[in-house]
């Protein structure tokens, strides 16, 4: 049985072509997608989100991801040790599920053609450069740090026609960044996306 739920598992998995093409970094991603189908599939609740909808929530993300290893002992008697993930590096992981995401997203979009260009307003939808996501992940964290935001809930990525513009939410409240075509936060906007400035560096 473990043998066809694993088949199950990598036919999924190889139905996706991860953004970042370092093996380390691919397999990392992978091993995350891996472990999201694992939980989802054995969880008690029932979950109707798909996987795309789970990593808009981080916090989710990461509360499913820390269930995998118990689920894999009392339920696949340790088979599924292959599917190796670090909960425990913040930083890393809060990479490697936004460039899961992106990546399920473009893989979606690509799909279908009429959804390849979707208009919010004047914006049209933005493809992150995906060697840029690590130091807007970064800066954000650094930024969320400085204004003690300590649980973020989700972080967003909203069109905008220079650099990027970044929802934040916690349980309270939500920011707005701005980041620059570099990656950097350059303003912070509380509640609203023209909201009032708390931070600029």
């Amino acid at each position: 049985m473990n043998k066809e739920f694993i088949e199950k598992i990598e036919n999924q998995v190889n139905n996706i072509s991860i953004l970042d093409k370092d093996p380390f970094v691919e397999e990392s991603c992978k091993n995350i997608y891996r472990a999201l189908l694992v939980v989802t599939e054995n969880e008690n609740t029932t979950i109707n989100d798909d996987i795309s909808n789970i990593l808009n929530d981080t916090n989710k993300t990461i509360e499913l991801l820390k269930k995998f290893d118990s689920i894999n002992k009392e339920k696949y008697n340790g088979d599924l040790s292959y599917i190796v993930i670090d909960v425990n590096n913040t930083q890393t992981l809060l990479y490697l599920i936004e460039l899961l995401k992106q990546t399920i997203n473009q893989n979606n979009e690509s799909n279908d053609i009429d959804k390849q260009k979707n208009t919010v307003g004047d914006n049209f939808k933005k493809e992150i450069n995906i060697d840029d996501i690590n130091i807007i992940i970064s800066s954000i964290l650094e930024t969320c740090i400085f204004l003690k935001i300590e649980n973020i809930k989700n972080i967003k990525f909203l069109p905008a026609k220079q650099g990027y513009t970044v929802e934040v939410s916690d349980d309270n409240k939500k920011l707005y960044m701005g980041i620059s075509e570099y990656g950097y936060v350059e303003i912070v906007r509380e509640n609203f996306i023209d909201g009032k400035i708390v931070y600029m560096p």
